[in-house]
C-alpha cells in the first residue's frame, strides 16, 4: 500500500532576482517548505518517521535561516570578510558570514524546489521504501513552486 506524508518546515531569508525590476530590490520572506514523501508503509506502519524527515529537512533548510541567499551566476569577490559583487546595475558588500551563495542561478521558488528535491532525494533513497518526494517551496501562502519525482 503506496501512503504519502507531509511536514511543512519555515525559514526567513532576504535575497533578489536578477533581471526583474521590482524583485531585483533586495527583500525578504518567510519561506515555507512542504515535504511529501510516498511510499510503502514499513513494520512500524509508517513510511518514514516525522521526526527524522522533519530533522532531515532542518538540516538542509537551517543554512538558509535568516541569510542573504545568494546565486551561484554572479562573480563575487571575497575580500576576506565580505562579498563584493554588481548585480542589476547595483554594487553590494555583504559580511560573508551572513550569505550562502546558492548553487543555482536565480534564487526563485522553482529553483529552490528544484535544489532541496534533489537533495532530501539523496539522503531519502538510503530508505527502501520511499517511491517519490515532491517539494514545495512557497515565498508566500498563495505563491509558490513545487517539483516532483523520484
Amino acid at each position: 500500500m503506496s501512503v504519502k506524508i507531509s511536514i511543512v518546515k519555515t525559514f526567513s531569508s532576504a535575497h533578489f532576482l536578477i533581471g526583474h525590476e521590482k524583485c531585483g530590490r533586495i527583500h525578504g520572506h518567510n519561506w515555507k517548505v512542504k515535504v511529501i514523501v510516498e511510499g510503502e508503509l514499513e513494520e512500524h506502519g509508517w513510511v518514514i518517521d516525522f521526526t527524522i524527515l522533519k530533522n532531515i529537512t532542518d538540516e538542509l533548510l537551517n543554512k538558509f535561516d535568516h541569510k542573504m541567499l545568494l546565486p551561484n551566476s554572479i562573480n563575487y569577490k571575497d575580500d576576506g570578510g565580505n562579498l563584493n559583487f554588481t548585480a542589476n546595475s547595483k554594487k553590494y558588500s555583504f559580511p560573508k558570514e551572513d550569505c550562502v551563495i546558492v548553487p543555482i542561478g536565480n534564487v526563485t521558488c522553482e529553483n529552490l524546489a528544484y535544489l532541496l528535491h534533489n537533495e532530501l532525494k539523496e539522503i531519502l533513497k538510503n530508505f527502501k521504501n520511499i517511491r517519490g518526494l515532491e517539494v514545495m517551496v512557497n515565498e508566500r501562502d498563495e505563491q509558490g513552486a513545487a517539483f516532483s519525482g523520484w
